[in-house]
């Protein structure tokens, strides 16, 4: 019969088995077997009184026996256990042994254990930075947050959840990348929310692991067993089994001063592109709205305006590629309209699979993100602009996949305007802008936001050093208060595209379909796609057939709908049109003269909106379903919309 004789992890090998152990269970989660559906196994991590560690399992059928006797925390004496060997990469620990429960195995309390709660073995930064190859096993690692990006959503090989990337550093500034995902990017998520002050966020990563991400060393939390403490570094932590924690707490904050503590709780907050006082007021040139089309394409301009207005047709967010950020697409959802029949198998093998429209492969990983066009207004005119996702995040305050969580968009058509965007109409912010050559040659320019800024300091400077414009008396910050349908023109004559038919105009927006614009242009959608070779719905290059549409004159039968009419920016809906001369004359005869007060200047620019057509109405507006072209399977990507501005003299020669 065997003797068991009391003892401790580092006396066990494969062949001294008999040493009753008394142990903490440090960590303990159900595992599945690999290769075995359906089949899991209690792993656990043991401690003993001098810290040292061993993995354990306890296979599927006895656990209902055994799991109220080795609960997470709890000290028990063990005998008569299994010991093998586990290979280097399925090891948690360096330890090459598996403790493994039998049937017959022997758990008992231990009430007077004297070991530690935790057993933190803190691993230095510097040890993990300096490596070039990731180490298996799992390991203990401190430090304070100095920054975390927003929390974020992945999908990647059939596989969903959060992420949250951060970075820790040490007391000496060596700092660390740092990815929590699932449950733990949410449990961090949750506790920056609570703490009221973040400049001083303490983390520890039990079990993390290492993992290489653009050729820089970094950690992780595990697949299995991690665990994650996080402490607010501005109070004292009085627990006993956080002693060591206290300790590197005092010696981390010790000559750190309060200004430092901001700045950092500053980058955990929002973690955007905030604009310095330098590069606003001293690097770049400011301008006025009316001066944007004088400066060089790609060249960076300041300006400062308010959001009057937000392009409801352009939505708000978008799945975009991990590797270069552009949309991404459905295989499913792709026409080829070369192809005379369907693929051999459909699309039926892979319906969920995603395809970068930039990189034109298939992604594995994709990622919400904001894109918002925006009307923007000074004293000198309106012009659109364009923001991704890190200026929204910065402006909102939250990030686009926790606005979708939020309110429930999970497909690409969920565009519903949440008012965490809506409300952004009527802020006033200084924005660092550029034009492409692109948006350049759009018929309304829009220009890409790389930067802003809400500082009122800054904004104030900003105002200081811009041409100074005459008081007449009128002006004023406030939007001003016109109804929708009163829309003044927004461009003079050398800015818009047609050459101005009268000093003073007013423009309104019309939607046309399908039979409108064949009408129009003498030539069905799919006629247009084919000649252009327009295969994917990204292909929305303008064909000559419908540019050539500015400028000519037509008489429109429109009206408008309750849901159209709410919109910040009514569009009427174009019932039929004709462009036939004795029909415009006679109708020209017949309107109601317009009195001409002398005192209209295409420099006096108004609001296009006011405080009763904002914010943006959470419907859309219904679209007329066009006809199918007859025998063509590409009838489905027609473009069955055409939204333009007409412009409509309003006062005679």
């Amino acid at each position: 019969m065997a003797t068991y004789v009391s003892g401790f992890i580092n006396d066990l090998s494969a062949v001294k088995d008999n040493i009753k152990l008394r142990v903490r269970i440090v960590r303990s989660w159900m595992q599945d077997v690999y290769g075995r559906p359906g089949l899991k196994n209690l792993e656990l991590v043991l401690m003993d009184e001098q810290s040292t560690k061993i993995q354990a399992t306890m296979r599927m059928a006895l656990v209902n026996g055994f799991k109220h006797k080795v609960e997470e925390g709890s000290a028990v004496t063990l005998s008569r256990y299994s010991l093998g060997e586990i290979q280097p990469k399925y090891r948690m620990l360096n330890k090459p042994l598996r403790l493994s429960f039998l049937s017959n195995t022997i758990i008992e309390p231990c009430p007077d254990f004297t070991g530690s709660v935790y057993g933190f073995d803190f691993r230095p930064i510097h040890t993990i930075t300096n490596l070039h190859q990731e180490e298996d096993g799992q390991f203990d690692v401190i430090g304070h947050v100095v920054a975390s990006d927003f929390l974020d959503n992945y999908d990647k090989n059939g596989r969903s959840g959060k992420k949250k990337p951060l970075t820790i550093a040490d007391a000496d500034g060596n700092e660390l990348r740092c990815t929590l995902w699932g449950v733990y990017a949410q449990q961090f998520q949750d506790f920056v929310d609570a703490c009221q002050n973040r400049g001083k966020i303490i983390l520890i990563l039990q079990f993390g692991m290492m993992k290489i991400w653009d050729g820089k060393m970094g950690v992780q939390n595990g697949y299995n067993g991690t665990r994650l403490f996080l402490f607010d570094g501005h109070e004292s932590i009085p627990k006993e089994e956080f002693m060591d924690v206290e300790l590197y707490r005092l010696r981390l904050f010790a000559d750190k001063d309060d200004a430092k503590s901001e700045n950092t709780a500053s980058r955990i907050s929002t973690q955007s592109k905030h604009s310095t006082r330098d590069e606003f007021v001293n690097k770049l040139q400011v301008k006025q709205i009316v001066e944007l089309l004088d400066v060089d394409q790609g060249k960076a301009s300041v300006i400062v305006g308010t959001i009057i207005a937000i392009h409801e047709e352009e939505g708000w967010w978008y799945l975009g590629c991990r590797k270069c950020n552009k949309k991404v697409v459905k295989e499913s959802h792709i026409v080829d309209l070369e192809a005379e029949t369907k693929p051999k198998f459909g699309y039926q093998q892979t319906p969920d699979q995603w395809r970068c429209s930039k990189c034109n492969m298939i992604v594995t990983g994709i990622k919400t993100e904001f894109r918002l066009q925006i009307r923007v207004q000074d004293e000198s005119g309106t012009i659109s602009l364009s923001l991704f996702n890190d200026e929204v995040q910065a402006m909102v305050g939250r990030s686009a996949y926790q606005l979708c969580e939020k309110y429930g968009c999970k497909k690409a058509e969920d565009q519903d305007f949440p008012k965490e965007i809506t409300n952004l109409v009527g802020k006033k912010y200084a924005f660092k802008v550029s034009i492409d050559e692109i948006n350049a040659k759009k018929m309304l320019p829009v220009f890409t936001v790389l930067r802003l800024t809400n500082d009122a300091d800054i904004m104030n400077s900003i105002v200081v050093t811009e041409t100074p414009v005459k008081d007449t008396g009128a002006s004023s910050s406030a939007v001003p208060a016109i109804t929708p349908l009163d829309l003044e023109s927004q461009t003079d004559e050398n800015t818009t595209p047609v050459e101005m038919e009268s000093e003073y105009q007013r423009t309104i927006s019309l939607s046309l379909f399908n039979d409108e614009v064949q009408a129009m242009v003498g030539r069905s959608a799919y006629q247009l796609c084919e000649k252009y070779g327009c295969k994917k719905a990204e292909d929305q290059d303008f064909p000559k057939e419908i540019t050539n549409l500015v400028g000519k004159k037509y008489a429109f039968k429109v009206s408008i709908d309750e849901i159209n009419a709410k919109k910040m920016l009514p569009v009427f809906t174009v019932l039929r049109l004709t462009n036939d001369a004795d029909i415009m004359n006679s109708i020209v005869v017949t309107e109601t003269p317009v009195k001409d007060t002398g005192a209209s200047s295409s420099a006096d620019l108004e609001s296009q909106t006011d405080e009763n057509t904002t914010p943006v109405d959470k419907q859309r507006s219904a679209k007329r379903a066009s006809d199918g072209e007859p025998e063509s399977d590409g009838s489905s990507i027609k473009k069955q919309l055409l939204e333009i501005k007409m412009e409509k003299a309003a006062t005679q020669d």
